[in-house]
């Protein structure tokens, strides 16, 4: 073999060697993942403050629709915990709206509905578009509820919270989920105020893998 048969056939392998790394590592690194959500967004909505169904001894500051804010109820004189009650829309009066527990909402039950998600990657997958829509007992959307997803063996696969329309929308991190596992669907939980308040919600959804 010459010299030159050598390099040309070196140079094709590590071509070869590029492109199969390429086409393995690829599906693996997305570009861009979702990652869990720190708090809600207020985008959509006026200024004002806003029941936090996750925790009713606080409520949410929305500013200039971009900026949200968790702002505590104070307590009484007898030092108890004061309860923000509970309003569809926002009130400029903020922590006046903040009552004795006897005068709070008790046992509102939501409605919580899971939609179908997708992978988008070979093995580990990564899950888009899980998502859930949830409403007050009159229908109207619950802004600011904390949803999370986990698959059917229960690892978790991203947590979002409920936007303008009470729609909970997000994307998992690469997952070591088995395809049989996936095609089981998951669940979206709502797990509550805890203080029987709000109480929890949880609905199935379908992941179509690809």
């Amino acid at each position: 073999m010459t010299k030159t048969t050598f390099l040309r056939r070196a140079r094709t392998a590590l071509c070869a060697c590029g492109l199969l790394g390429a086409a393995l590592s690829g599906p693996l690194a997305p570009a861009s993942l979702a990652a869990d959500q720190n708090e809600p967004r207020c985008l959509g909505l006026p200024d004002g403050d806003y029941t936090n169904p996750n925790n009713s001894r606080s409520f949410f500051s929305c500013h200039q629709e971009r900026y949200v804010r968790v702002l505590p109820c104070a307590r009484d004189a007898q030092d108890k915990p004061l309860h923000f009650t509970d309003r569809p829309g926002p009130t400029a009066e903020g922590p006046a709206h903040c009552a004795p527990r006897e005068k709070a909402p008790a046992d509102l039950t939501p409605s919580l509905t899971a939609g179908q998600a997708r992978t988008s990657t070979l093995y580990p997958y990564v899950v888009q578009g899980l998502n859930a829509t949830v409403t007050r007992e009159d229908g109207s959307a619950l802004f600011g509820a904390k949803i999370t997803f986990t698959a059917a063996d229960g690892t978790h696969l991203c947590s979002a919270y409920a936007d303008k329309d009470g729609r909970a929308l997000c994307d998992s991190e690469p997952v070591s989920v088995n395809a049989d596992t996936l095609r089981l669907g998951y669940t979206a939980t709502f797990t509550g105020s805890g203080d029987g308040i709000w109480n929890p919600a949880q609905s199935q959804g379908g992941i179509t893998v690809a």
